[in-house]
């Protein structure tokens, strides 16, 4: 049996998540492949995932007119991957939770950088922002390990978009180039803790100009890591890590080495100190999640992402902070 479809075994719905790939976008390099359609994930015409409102499916667009609303910025688990539907993704549970409206604006493989530039791209669409929810932290820990820093800062398919711009290929060979979707890491152990602490007070200082002067309030909460808060791994999630383990794919390899608790640590005692510089209310969803008795029940489909327990158990944290 081929590791994929041992994995769709265990995790049907991954199969969909496989499917999806990005598209060129300004300012963000890429985005969630727009008009993506199945009985697990869909995304609009602008690459948003659905947002599922009071039993309505809103896209982006839909949602301009509202009179007030939050946003839940991050990565690919901000947008939920790994959950069995548009239903089950945080942004959708916040908004049953709240009686509010929470919009998914997750995007996959960003770093904090795009986060900020998506934002900064569509917020004076809205009328009012409430919250503006960051759940983030892994993408760029990732990238400190798998490439080297340069002044111009690091994000994912690099490789990729270098190919795009410099080799005089085909226009189709270029566009193709790009979404494989493999990157070339060079993969290295010690992490520069300094580049990273001088990232998230440049990000959080324009977040916490942008909270000021906009009159919403920002929280940043680091996603959960299993390795991190201890968890015990259920069959489950130990049959999955050891497919994804065993790929080809040298993500995983990397994934594995920011398992580290030590590693896991000073990253997070970086980010906490840069937020308390900026007056971002920085919340560790590790620690959090401790205190949750379902801790060690089936919460990942990989080291990043989520089962719908498990971001059930998120949006009921986060909830907790900003009623």
């Amino acid at each position: 049996m081929s590791l994929l479809k041992s994995r769709y075994n265990l995790v049907p719905q991954m199969e969909y998540y496989d499917q999806i790939s990005c598209e060129f976008k300004p300012y963000v390099m890429f985005f969630n492949r727009r008009n993506f359609l199945s009985d697990v994930v869909n995304t609009d015409n602008n690459g948003f995932r659905f947002n599922i409102i009071k039993n309505k499916v809103s896209s982006l667009e839909d949602l301009f007119k509202e009179k007030e609303v939050s946003l839940v910025v991050g990565g690919s688990t901000a947008f939920g991957f790994g959950s069995s539907s548009d239903y089950k993704t945080i942004s959708s549970q916040l908004s049953i939770l709240s009686n509010e409206i929470y919009i998914n604006f997750g995007a996959t493989a960003f770093n904090s950088m795009q986060e900020l530039f998506l934002y900064l791209n569509f917020f004076k669409k809205f009328k009012k922002i409430k919250n503006v929810i960051i759940l983030s932290g892994v993408n760029d820990l990732f990238l400190s390990f798998s490439q080297k820093s340069d002044l111009w800062g690091n994000y994912f398919f690099k490789s990729e978009h270098e190919k795009l711009f410099y080799k005089r290929n085909k226009i189709k060979d270029r566009i193709n180039a790009f979404f494989k979707h493999k990157e070339n890491f060079n993969f290295k152990i010690n992490v520069d803790y300094q580049e990273i602490n001088l990232l998230y007070e440049k990000i959080f200082n324009i977040w916490s100009n942008l909270e000021r002067s906009n009159s919403f309030n920002v929280y940043f909460f680091l996603q959960p890591f299993p390795s991190w808060f201890k968890k015990n791994l259920t069959k489950e999630e130990v049959s999955l890590f050891n497919l994804l383990d065993n790929s080809d794919n040298k993500a995983h390899l990397i994934l594995n080495e920011i398992s580290n608790v030590e590693i896991y640590q000073k990253y997070s005692k970086v980010i906490k100190k840069a937020s308390e510089k900026n007056s971002i209310k920085y919340i560790n969803l590790n620690d959090e999640i401790l205190k949750n008795d379902k801790k060690n029940d089936w919460l990942f489909v990989d080291r990043v992402h989520m089962t719908d327990l498990g971001y059930d158990i998120l949006s009921k944290l986060i909830f907790n902070y900003i009623k």
